[in-house]
């Protein structure tokens, strides 16, 4: 399946370039005549004043919108927290996430319950806004999935660019390539078509000596170390001995 979508992303690719280029060419086209519509072409006296009554009629709750938005913060930074200092994790100073007018708290949000959800109606539409933007603008990137974490695998451009990355990786590793290298670097001299015997005294003569002992059993404990760190190797010592 891996390879199979892999071989999808250079068309893709080139695909949704194409869409991608045409898709902001259209939204660019409707953002200046909404601009043009709403700012320019009434500077002008082009447009008369009962086409953009929705728009002024939106301006008092903008700014109602925004003055209760500051007062908000206002009131969370110098009546809401407790005084007082903390540090984080890297040693910074902030305010601690302490309520000290906890009545006040629950009164004031009482009352902005109400007003948020008229608020929240319109920032829903504003939120659908900023994903179509988005969306268009990075459509052309498969390396940026569009779509909330969880659905990737719906987007299929993502699922070829993830696919071709899994495929170069498999068989471009640095590692795998390092190694290559070296064997191409300093390649294995062929074994020699005679055998040649070893000789059994002088490897008895270099096991009696005080270093060959020494070695010996430095290679028991290790080789009992290894056999306690990787217990799948005891039945296989057991086949050998």
């Amino acid at each position: 399946m891996i390879l199979s979508r892999s071989l999808m992303y250079s068309g893709s690719q080139v695909a949704y370039m194409l869409w991608g280029y045409y898709f902001t060419i259209v939204v660019l086209f409707f953002y200046f005549m909404i601009v043009s519509y709403l700012i320019i072409l009434p500077f002008a006296g082009r447009v008369s004043y009962e086409f953009l009554f929705i728009f002024w009629a939106l301006v008092p709750t903008i700014i109602v919108s925004y003055s209760l938005f500051y007062t908000q913060k206002f009131l969370a930074n110098k009546v809401f927290l407790q005084k007082g200092l903390s540090f984080d994790s890297n040693h910074r100073m902030h305010r601690p996430l302490a309520l000290d007018n906890r009545r006040l708290y629950h009164i004031v949000s009482y009352f902005l319950f109400f007003f948020y959800i008229f608020v929240g109606l319109c920032k829903a539409i504003i939120r659908v806004v900023k994903g179509v933007v988005l969306g268009v603008a990075y459509l052309s990137r498969l390396d940026r999935c569009n779509l909330i974490p969880g659905f990737e695998h719906w987007d299929p451009g993502y699922l070829s660019y993830v696919s071709i990355l899994q495929v170069e990786m498999a068989h471009c590793h640095p590692v795998l390539v390092t190694f290559c290298h070296l064997l191409k670097q300093n390649p294995i001299p062929r074994r020699s078509s005679f055998f040649i015997e070893p000789n059994i005294e002088d490897t008895e003569a270099v096991m009696d000596s005080p270093i060959g002992r020494r070695r010996l059993v430095i290679n028991r404990w290790l080789k009992l170390y290894t056999l306690a760190r990787n217990p799948t190797l005891i039945p296989i010592k057991k086949c050998d001995s």
